[in-house]
């Protein structure tokens, strides 16, 4: 796993990334990539970096694990999807009106 995780520190993934990368896209609970998480954030540790991180949405007891791990900075979705969601919640308002 060492030279994974010299590998991920070079770049800068997103859970989604990580686990397609590895084969088993969306699997945040594989095996493979919790190691690969708990390698990146010793070695930050070590190196007195910060841990951000990116999160799939709707896995929510993920982004509280890495916080557990020293992550600092967490990006818990993407903009396309915040406003998707603000859409969604605008339209089913419209669509809520009674048509007279």
């Amino acid at each position: 796993m060492a030279e994974d995780t010299r590998n991920l520190m070079k770049e800068k993934l997103g859970s989604g990334d990580l686990t397609t990368d590895y084969g088993i896209p969306g699997q945040v609970d594989h095996p493979r990539p919790i190691e690969a998480n708990e390698c990146v954030a010793e070695a930050c540790r070590t190196h007195g970096k910060v841990l951000g991180v990116g999160c799939i949405r709707y896995d929510v007891p993920l982004p509280g694990e890495l916080i557990r791990l020293g992550a600092r900075f967490v990006i818990a979705g993407t903009d396309v999807n915040y406003l998707l969601a603000g859409a969604r919640q605008d339209t089913a308002a419209l669509r809520a009106i009674p048509l007279g």
